[in-house]
């Protein structure tokens, strides 16, 4: 989002006309502090304009990029430590005054570049390069600095949206293509990425990699993602992927016995430990409602059996078949979701057999046609529906079922400390003649179970509301609602009631 526009929100997917948009403004006072004064000394902080982080003009979200504009935060400069009298003596022209000490920061605007308030020449955010101490006159303090040193590789570009469940970096449209849909946005897919060397990555984003320090030695810090085992008392789940419906994918329909086919851990081929405990299988589905309309559908569903897939590397989930309605067709519970969703949100489009796009169209066909068959429509309008193809298929790549973490270390929640090195570059200093000296410390964040497994020893109080699907603590109650003249709703609660207390 840049100026002067405001953030899509898209609504169903499958109705353009519900599309929205929003901007938040906002109002903040900031406080500088300039001075400190102590019963010998006078400490002074001298600012300046950043070039990053300008405010707005107005309510109309334009950004203040003005030379003279008023609404710019500050950055630390310089801190400046003076006896009292030399102070007292010097206060209004402290150009004369000599410091004790001096502590200099250095500053480029290097990282998240692509920040629609920057007007650095790098065009990111305010990045802390360098420090270093003078004292009094001398200057030979500037010749061995801290140097602050980031990974380039995990620079990434400013992205509004590019974020995860969790609020860290997460790159868009990484994830493959399915047809000719586009590729999944986050908001398709706000959860985690499970591929560790990529999460360890964006976990780590624009992060503080090595201090090179006066002495001549570095500092090095290696990060990892976060990761834990249990959501409070119950064992971590994620989504998976279907890749194929009975072998193959695009957009297909799920027959009342079909197999949902998804990829397995590599390291966890045990298929009755991504099933263990689960009573209700949950689904969300991107599902077709004609005329190139899709929506994602969730529900719950009983499973029938599972099992290894003829490629090993796969495995299989088929669900109990359900009734559309009384007399109706015997059904994937997929696709049940899925008509009924059409039914409750999109009777304006998923009635028009003609496959016309247009709402007016659509609903004055619906019209037509329910006074044609009043009886098929107002009996049993899930099975016409489903006889007019719509959301009867899903898109492969596109839907996924929540299963068992297996690993023991779901990712998830930022970042932490893996290891810290200290090179003492001795190898440089004696030009080559002997070997660097590397400690430092190797932290592990694990555990084992009863059964001698090595899991995670995290534990996730709860996870985030954004992609709160995974959340294991998520179960469904079911109810009915009674319609006279056509079938009855099946609806679900999801538990814990009052998630947002």
């Amino acid at each position: 989002m840049g100026a002067n526009t405001a953030a899509y929100d898209e609504g169903l997917k499958a109705d353009p006309e519900d599309d929205k948009a929003n901007y938040i403004y906002g109002e903040k006072e900031l406080w500088y502090l300039e001075k400190v004064e102590t019963k010998n000394y006078v400490a002074v902080f001298t600012l300046e304009d950043r070039k990053d982080a300008r405010g707005v003009t107005g309510t109309n979200g334009a950004i203040d990029n003005t030379s003279g504009g008023g609404n710019k935060m500050k950055l630390l400069r310089k801190i400046s430590l003076y006896t009292k009298p030399e102070y007292k003596a010097n206060s209004s022209d402290l150009t004369n005054a000599i410091p004790i000490k001096e502590v200099h920061f250095d500053y480029d605007y290097s990282l998240c570049q692509g920040v629609p308030n920057s007007t650095g020449a790098e065009g990111g955010k305010l990045t802390l390069k360098k420090v270093y101490f003078t004292y009094r006159n001398s200057k030979k303090g500037k010749l061995t600095p801290y140097e602050f040193v980031y990974d380039s590789s995990k620079n990434y570009p400013y992205n509004l949206k590019g974020y995860d469940r969790w609020g860290n970096y997460k790159q868009q449209n990484t994830l493959s293509t399915c047809n000719s849909l586009s590729p999944l946005s986050t908001s398709e897919y706000p959860y985690t990425e499970q591929n560790k060397s990529v999460q360890d990555n964006y976990a780590a984003a624009w992060s503080l990699d090595e201090i090179l320090l006066p002495s001549g030695g570095k500092i090095e810090v290696n990060y990892e993602s976060d990761d834990y085992a249990y959501v409070q008392n119950k064992k971590a789940m994620q989504m998976f992927k279907i890749t194929s419906v009975d072998g193959s994918g695009g957009i297909k329909l799920p027959g009342a016995t079909s197999k949902l086919i998804f990829d397995l851990d590599p390291a966890n081929t045990n298929i009755n430990s991504y099933f263990s405990g689960i009573n209700y299988l949950y689904f969300r589905c991107l599902v077709d409602f004609g005329g190139g309309r899709f929506d994602y559908v969730p529900g719950y569903a009983t499973i029938n059996s599972y099992g290894i897939d003829s490629d090993p590397t796969k495995g299989f989930v088929i669900l109990n078949q359900v009734s559309l309605a009384d007399g109706g067709s015997t059904v994937n519970p997929i696709v049940k979701a899925g008509v009924q969703f059409g039914r409750l949100y999109l009777s304006k489009f998923i009635f028009n057999q003609n496959g016309l796009d247009s709402e007016d169209f659509g609903l004055a066909v619906a019209l037509v046609q329910a006074f044609i068959n009043l009886g098929e429509l107002f009996t049993n309008p899930n099975q016409k529906i489903y006889d007019l193809g719509r959301g009867n298929h899903i898109v492969t790549g596109k839907s996924w079922i929540r299963l068992n973490n297996v690993n023991g270390h779901k990712l998830g929640g930022g970042a932490r400390v893996k290891e810290l090195k200290i090179h003492d570059q001795w190898k440089n200093m004696t030009n080559n003649q002997a070997p660097d000296a590397n400690y430092g410390q190797v932290y592990e964040y694990t555990t084992k179970t009863p059964t001698g497994e090595i899991i995670s020893s995290g534990v996730a109080a709860y996870e985030p509301q954004i992609g709160g699907d995974e959340n294991p603590l998520k179960q469904p109650v079911f109810y009915d609602v009674k319609n006279l003249m056509v079938p009855d709703d099946k609806f679900y609660q999801e538990t814990p009631y009052g998630e947002s207390f």
